[in-house]
Order: C-alpha cells, then sequence, then structure tokens
C-alpha cells in the first residue's frame, strides 16, 4: 500500500496491475476506499506476461559482490528463467564462505527485479554447482560458453553448422579469471559452443548482459523478426 499511494501515487478508484506470485499471474485491481482506509478491489485476471519463449539458463561464476547482485538483477530484465552460481577453478576461494548468507538476498534482488520489469515468474536459484555438474544436466538445445580468448563469435556459430531455433540455452560465463584449461576441454567434450562477444575485452557482468540480450534478439521476445533467419 505504501508503494501504491507513497511511491505511484495513486488515489481511490485508480487502477492497476498486481502481481501474485505463487500463481505467476498478474491480476487488474482497483485501489478502494473503505471509510478512512484504502483497500485494494481485485477484479480480474490478466494472465501470466512479459515470459520469454527461450528458456535461459545462466550458469554464472561467483564474481565481486556487488557485480554478482548487478548481473543477477539484469539476467532477471533479461527473461533467464533459472540462475547458478558457479564454483570454477579460477573464483577466489574467499566468495564461497558467503554463497549461502547471500542467497536470500539474491532472492530478494529478483523478486524486486521482476516486480520492476512486469515479468511473471521468479526465476529459480540453483544451489552452487561446479562446471562439470551443470554439463551433466538433461541436453539443452544449446549450450554457450562465453570465452574472450576464444576465435569464434556468435555469428560463426550460429551459421556453421547451420543452428535451428532453440528453445532452451544454457549460458556459461567465468570469473574474472577466465576458464582453465581443464574447464574448456570439458566444454569442448559436452558440445558446448565456446564464443567471444566482439573484439573488446568485457567484464563478466557486462559480458552476460551483452550475451542475453544476442540471445533474446535471436530467438526470444526481443526481435524484429518472426523468425530466426541466420545472418548471411
Amino acid at each position: 500500500m505504501h508503494h501504491l499511494v507513497r511511491v505511484r501515487r495513486l488515489s481511490a478508484g485508480d487502477v492497476f496491475l498486481g502481481l501474485h506470485l505463487e500463481e505467476a499471474v498478474w491480476y487488474r485491481c482497483v485501489l478502494s476506499q473503505g471509510g478512512k482506509s484504502l483497500g485494494i478491489k481485485i477484479e480480474q485476471p490478466v494472465g501470466m506476461v512479459a515470459e520469454s519463449p527461450l528458456r535461459i539458463v545462466l550458469g554464472v561464476a561467483l564474481i565481486k559482490k556487488d557485480k554478482f547482485e548487478w548481473m543477477i538483477q539484469k539476467a532477471c530484465e533479461m527473461g533467464v528463467q533459472e540462475i547458478i552460481p558457479l564454483q570454477t577453478r579460477y573464483v577466489e576461494k574467499s566468495r564461497l564462505l558467503g554463497v549461502q548468507r547471500s542467497r536470500l538476498r539474491w532472492k530478494k534482488i529478483m523478486e524486486e527485479s521482476v516486480k520492476q520489469c512486469g515479468r511473471s515468474r521468479i526465476p529459480l536459484l540453483g544451489s552452487l554447482r561446479n562446471t562439470e555438474e551443470l554439463l551433466q544436466r538433461p541436453l539443452p538445445d544449446l549450450r554457450v560458453v562465453l570465452d574472450p580468448k576464444s576465435k569464434k563469435s556468435f555469428k560463426e556459430v550460429l551459421v556453421k553448422p547451420a543452428l535451428k531455433i532453440p528453445r532452451e540455452l544454457i549460458l556459461f560465463t567465468g570469473p574474472e579469471g577466465g576458464w582453465s584449461d581443464e574447464e574448456l576441454e570439458l566444454f569442448r567434450l559436452h558440445e558446448a559452443r565456446v564464443i567471444h562477444i566482439g573484439p573488446r575485452i568485457l567484464r563478466a557482468e557486462t559480458a552476460v548482459l551483452a550475451a542475453l540480450s544476442v540471445a533474446q534478439f535471436l530467438w526470444g521476445d526481443v526481435t524484429l523478426r518472426s523468425k530466426f533467419v541466420p545472418y548471411s
């Protein structure tokens, strides 16, 4: 009520949309006046909105606290459906100690981000995993690994060989120190496509946002085209 009245400055009779988190459904509501107090009248369901047809699972290595929190906030805005923190070879050991304490804060950030951007579902937050554990999941349509040292771009990977429209994508992003040789070999064995995002070396959190934008443009709901057409 504080948010409706003080932040959004609504008055009695004003219409707004309210999200039922458990149902993942938006409802058309009206701010009502009952005596001296305000109440909320639920009129009708609007349904699930702003959820991408592309299911994106983000396997993200632990980085600096503020950068990691910024990253998961933006990942929610970009339509990611599941976020899995990763323990990789070059993740600083000190960052592993606070994972359990941070989970409640991460969930709160994700919930607030979903409400802000108008999505219907809060992404799942997985437990801390290593790279191999995530690779053992049932095979998705596409696995993409971000690595600034890769010689292959998004364009090369998508065109050769020809790629059908994926409905599920697992995106792996490493820590500031990148991937170890052993991890890159593991990706190769599991047929993950290791790519770079361009000629510039991006920060870990920037690379994630760039890759999510490209993926949603090509196969999700941020697009100008009705169907995927490979670049020529």
